[in-house]
């Protein structure tokens, strides 16, 4: 029986389950059902789900809201599943500006736009159920130079706080969302005369890959707020040094 194999192999094959299956196995007997309480069964399902919770630290949080999350997953992806599934229109938002983007932040309850004019544009906070719960930055002309293919990440901070990143291929801004408030406040933008490769932000640092003076590959790191501390590591090819230098 599969009660009677050992625990790291039981493991194992939670680890290639979905969450419903997990859910399934507790009802069966007893000792399945101690057996899904390692919270590690936990992080590594939700880990695997395309769902926008996943972005939450999920190592720190309890083994009650792993669960719930667990549950809520089960139910979405059996609604998503269904046959005869039909998307319904939840809220209609005209815009009198060109909008460039829009993202749901982690959580799935606050939008974050961004939207361009003839005289500028704004960066607007909005939960998608409200009118009221909003904040918004006024962008003045030319704040987002070359505003083609702008590409916006979002990374969470803490429980209400997230990174918001617009960029494009010379210039990146970034914006910190607070939705317990709500409000918004724009910490830094950082332009270059050489085209970033790529960009990603983690635990309050930001890191992107551009190209030095000499055309070498390098990776900057910055601090995120006022304080900018700023390290550049030189990509050196094999056999030859890395080294790490301030970066302009």
């Amino acid at each position: 029986m599969i009660v009677s194999l050992p625990f790291d192999v039981l493991l194992d094959i939670f680890f290639h389950l979905q969450a419903r299956d997990i859910l399934n196995i507790r009802s069966t007997c007893k000792a399945l059902f101690v057996a899904t309480e390692d919270r590690s069964v936990w992080v590594q399902t939700l880990s695997a789900l395309p769902l926008p919770y996943t972005a939450l630290r999920l190592s720190s949080m309890s083994l009650d809201q792993l669960m719930r999350c667990a549950v809520t997953s089960a139910r979405l992806d059996e609604t998503w599943r269904r046959q005869h599934f039909t998307p319904k229109t939840i809220r209609y938002e005209p815009s009198d500006v060109s909008l460039i983007h829009a993202r749901l932040l982690p959580g799935g309850e606050w939008i974050v736009s961004l939207s361009l004019g003839l005289v500028g544009g704004e960066v607007h906070l909005q939960r998608w159920d409200s009118d009221s719960s909003s904040a918004r930055i006024d962008c003045p002309p030319g704040y987002f130079t070359g505003t083609a293919h702008i590409t916006c990440k979002t990374f969470l901070l803490s429980k209400h706080e997230n990174l918001i990143l617009y960029y494009n291929a010379y210039q990146i801004t970034l914006f910190r969302s607070n939705t317990a408030i709500p409000s918004l406040k724009s910490l830094q933008t950082i332009s270059s005369t050489t085209p970033f490769v790529s960009v990603s932000a983690a635990d309050g640092m930001l890191a992107y890959h551009t190209l030095d003076h000499e055309g070498r590959d390098a990776v900057c790191i910055r601090t995120v707020g006022p304080e900018d501390t700023v390290f550049q590591s030189i990509m050196a090819p094999a056999g030859r040094a890395r080294t790490t230098a301030p970066c302009a």
